[in-house]
């Protein structure tokens, strides 16, 4: 077997309007656990998960446990093409869940600036009622997992 070279992380500096994070002691398959169930529960589709941490395997790199979770649901997709088409690249949702050693880091891109950039009306309130949303899965996913720490 090949051996894995270890990627060495980054110190965070991503303005606060650009994404957002939580943090968690709770463990990373529990957080991930937590945010599939929240996301469900808030009414989205769970559309894909990513194992950033098995794709850089299959090229030689090591990373701590790391998912992307993607999510959507038609009727805002509806909402997007109907408002602006070349939206779509705006959609699905994502959170990224990374184990940093010490926490568990749940990060999200902030749909209200996201959409807010095409200065179309309807796509500002989506991009307002998502970023709501996002915020509050993100809180319930935290509230989940707090229940879950040993």
């Amino acid at each position: 077997m090949t051996e894995l070279h270890p990627v060495t992380y980054g110190q965070s500096s991503v303005p606060d309007d650009l994404q957002h994070s939580l943090s968690s002691k709770a463990g990373f398959e529990d957080v991930v656990a937590c945010a599939k169930t929240a996301i469900e529960d808030a009414g989205f589709w769970v559309l894909h998960e990513i194992n950033p941490q098995a794709l850089l395997a299959k090229g030689g790199y090591a990373i701590n446990p790391t998912r992307q979770l993607l999510f959507f649901h038609p009727d805002y997709m509806v909402r997007v093409l109907s408002a602006v088409p070349a939206a779509l690249l705006e959609a699905p949702l994502k959170f990224a869940i990374m184990d940093r050693g010490d926490e568990v880091v749940l990060r999200w891109l902030d749909p209200e600036r996201a959409f807010g950039r095409y200065e179309d009306p309807h796509l500002a309130q989506l991009g307002k009622e998502l970023a709501a949303k996002c915020e509050a899965i993100a809180a319930e996913i935290l509230h989940r997992a707090s229940k879950l720490i040993g």
